[in-house]
């Protein structure tokens, strides 16, 4: 499932609860400042290892730059909630919350502000689309 449907049945139905997030590019920094926010020593380490799922090791995709912009587009009802997620995490400081949105700015190609981007997606794929059912109904 996505950013979406967990976010309708969490932080949509009770929008007066505190958020916390993992981002996976950050995880061990994340549950490090998460632990420690709650209590914690911010230890994760079992017989003097780290203890992980493995997103350490994450590749990302080899995509063109031109697809993944489009794939940003495609998602950007997602992106919108993850921004929103991000800003209300309460674990993230607000340099980590920037930088989050920064990072995503530059893999979607984002240069104007995220409702021009929006629109701006919006037409090209009403265009890609309309190019698509033309060739399609040859």
């Amino acid at each position: 499932f996505n950013y979406d449907y967990y976010a309708k049945k969490t932080v949509q139905v009770y929008p007066e609860k505190e958020v916390f997030v993992i981002r996976t590019e950050h995880e061990w920094e994340d549950i490090v400042a998460l632990d420690r926010q709650l209590g914690g020593q911010g230890n994760f380490k079992r017989h003097g290892q780290v203890v992980s799922h493995g997103s350490e090791d994450y590749i990302p995709s080899p995509i063109s730059i031109e697809a993944y912009h489009k794939l940003c587009c495609v998602l950007e009802h997602e992106i919108q909630v993850y921004l929103d997620l991000l800003q209300r995490a309460q674990n993230l400081n607000e340099s980590a919350k920037q930088e989050g949105n920064e990072s995503l700015r530059n893999k979607c190609g984002v240069s104007t502000s995220w409702d021009q981007w929006r629109a701006t997606c919006r037409a090209h794929l009403d265009m890609d689309l309309k190019l698509l059912t033309k060739s399609t109904s040859r």
